[in-house]
């Protein structure tokens, strides 16, 4: 086996494994926040937060 191919196998098993790696973390980001974006400053995630109920009767 000569040098390209090894660092090619190299560079896609980095590229898979990177890949997976970046899918658990996104999961579980989603798992914590409210609203499934992770961000902090949206208003709506606030609003929930603070247990505002609202009444569309």
């Amino acid at each position: 086996m000569n040098i390209q191919l090894a660092l090619t196998y190299l560079i896609i098993i980095y590229a898979v494994g990177y890949t997976f790696y970046q899918l658990i973390q996104m999961i579980k980001k989603q798992k914590e926040s409210a609203c499934g974006g992770g961000c902090s400053g949206c208003d709506f995630k606030n609003e929930l937060k603070q247990g505002d109920s609202y009444n569309f009767n």
